[in-house]
């Protein structure tokens, strides 16, 4: 019982940590175009493509390796028997790092690199995507 409730806390408490990455999350479409409003260029393109890719990297990937985590997790808990299910879930889990790794460490380079070439004033690398259309 005490790991059902520990696999319900964890799996809560991810859900609400990942929850606020859409908090202050800007509209997905660029104010153009509409009554008012400045018309689209291609510049409002790649603020939308911009947009999209963070809700990906910010919302989206987070919440998936959380759940995947806790299923493999839970697998694991569940089946303490059986050594072919728990050495399966420590693969997935040890994949799942893996691949945010390579997610957010890919993200962090080119952050780097565009930072280097200068692209950007900002001395973080992973905002290197901060698109203005003014």
């Amino acid at each position: 019982m005490k790991s059902v409730a520990a696999i319900f806390a964890a799996v809560l408490s991810g859900i609400l940590f990942f929850s606020t990455a859409f908090a202050e999350q800007e509209p997905i479409l660029p104010a153009c175009g509409g009554t008012g409003q400045p018309a689209c260029t291609i510049c409002n393109l790649f603020q939308l493509i911009d947009n999209l890719v963070r809700i990906v990297i910010v919302g989206l990937v987070p919440a998936a390796a959380g759940l995947v985590i806790a299923i493999a997790g839970f697998k694991f808990l569940v089946n303490q028997d059986n050594a072919d299910v728990m050495e399966e879930s420590k693969k997935i889990i040890f994949m799942v790092i893996v691949g945010l790794l390579l997610i957010y460490g890919s993200y962090a380079i080119v952050g780097a690199i565009f930072s280097g070439m200068g692209y950007y004033d900002s001395m973080n690398p992973l905002e290197f995507n901060n698109l203005s259309c003014d």
